[in-house]
């Protein structure tokens, strides 16, 4: 065994498993530590299930969004000519796209939950269909979940260049339709506030999902790996830029002075996603002058490590998204 060769498993998919499932279970942890799922005396509650349910569903279509476009990615712009790996990254894509499917659909089942005081089990079907056309909220997430159902379906047929981009387009244009339904739909300058959200989304979508799709390229040791992390590096640096300017306008947004950063939960929250934004933007200059170099001399080692660290890290920062969409902002 060379150095920097590593024997041809599959960690890679164990590994997003089981930050989707963390991603989930710190969701449901932060909203019930920050008294979100706490009732109210007198007031009948939607139930534990809901409580828990929502984040989770949340967190796992988030997760299914990322992952979804990371592989369209890797297929559609960070491989270049005809390749095997392009195969492989459709049939992820359609994978992660189903997963994003039946989560989306859970979210429209728990909101209505959520917002009627019922448990999810008494919600009778009718119900369910009629709060999916006809509220705000559920026709979001319902539009989500059938395109993510509809990408499901299509793209393991997207195996040239041109399927994944177009896939790739419908798949960014999926992530949207939920930001008119949060909070900059009800924001006081909600323009700037919907397109701050769309331009972070679309940032968190390109970084971590094309972060995700080369650390899958670089375990399974394929030729492709250094091409495919040349050609994502300078998309994540403008990913970056993305997430870090679309997240300062929205906190601009919201928060009515800076203190409220120190005496409001929403400002911890902001605090922390910052703190988590800084280290993951060191992990990107090590990328530059450490592991890409590395990378030249097929030592894929130091990049995996590295990346596995960026990944972890950044699935810790979704659950901070999910409870400060139900978080309220400062007054």
């Amino acid at each position: 065994m060379t150095t920097g060769e590593l024997p041809r498993h599959r960690p890679a998919l164990a590994l997003g498993a089981g930050l989707a499932a963390a991603a989930a279970a710190l969701a449901a942890a932060l909203i019930a530590a920050t008294g979100r799922t706490r009732p109210v005396p007198g007031i009948a509650g939607a139930g534990r299930v809901t409580d828990w349910g929502l984040p989770v569903a949340r967190a796992a279509a988030d997760a299914g969004a990322v992952a979804t476009v990371g592989a369209l990615l890797l297929g559609g712009v960070l491989l270049s000519g005809p390749h095997a790996v392009r195969q492989r990254a459709a049939r992820w894509a359609g994978a992660a796209a189903g997963m994003w499917a039946v989560a989306s659909a859970a979210v429209v089942a728990f909101t209505l939950s959520d917002l009627v005081a019922r448990p999810v089990w008494s919600l009778d079907v009718a119900a369910v269909a009629r709060f999916a056309t006809a509220d705000p909220h559920g026709r979001a997430h319902a539009l989500t979940a059938a395109t993510a159902a509809l990408l499901a379906a299509l793209c393991p047929l997207a195996r040239t260049r041109a399927g994944a981009r177009c896939a790739l387009l419908v798949a960014l244009a999926a992530v949207l339709p939920p930001v008119l339904s949060g909070h900059s739909a009800v924001s006081g300058h909600r323009g700037w506030a919907m397109a701050a959200l769309g331009l972070h989304l679309w940032g968190v979508s390109v970084w971590m999902g094309g972060l995700l799709a080369v650390f899958a390229v670089a375990v399974r040791a394929d030729a492709a790996t250094a091409e495919a992390v040349r050609r994502f590096s300078p998309l994540a640096a403008i990913a970056l830029a993305a997430v870090a300017t679309s997240g300062a306008l929205s906190a601009a947004l919201r928060l009515p002075s800076t203190t409220a950063l120190l005496t409001t939960s929403y400002g911890t929250l902001l605090l922390a996603k910052t703190t988590a934004l800084a280290t993951l933007t060191w992990c990107g200059h090590r990328h530059r002058t450490h592991t890409l170099p590395a990378l030249t001399r097929a030592d894929r080692r130091a990049f995996i490590k590295l990346a596995a660290a960026e990944l972890t890290l950044m699935t810790l920062t979704l659950p901070l998204a999910v409870t400060l969409s139900r978080t309220p902002t400062p007054s």
